[in-house]
């Protein structure tokens, strides 16, 4: 035996939360929300709304636009990564002759 579901108005049950708006929950009137066929019974809820406070969707580039971009951050990665290098070769260089000064005095 089935149970029986009471019959209650959507938009009845949805005025009565009550919640505060921010940045990631905002509200919007019932009627955008659902839509009811001739004989006035509920034919759908549409949830699939986008936030109004929300960031703009990331606009995608095409292939080639997209792949020269990343060679040339992969570039200037490499770039970084031989001044790093070579700062650090030199810092490990100076070290060692702080470490190991040759004698200057010349030994009779």
């Amino acid at each position: 035996m089935s149970k029986k579901w009471p019959t209650v108005k959507l938009a009845a049950v949805l005025t009565r939360v009550e919640r505060e708006e921010n940045e990631r929950a905002w509200k919007l009137p019932v009627k955008d929300l659902v839509s009811y066929d001739a004989n006035g019974l509920l034919q759908s809820v549409n949830l699939d709304r986008k936030n109004p406070r929300g960031k703009e969707d990331i606009t995608h580039l095409p292939p080639e636009q997209l792949a020269a971009s990343i060679l040339q951050k992969e570039q200037r990665i490499a770039e970084i990564m031989a001044m790093s290098a070579t700062s650090s070769q030199s810092k490990h260089e100076n070290n060692q002759n702080e470490a190991n000064p040759k004698d200057e005095c010349a030994s009779s």
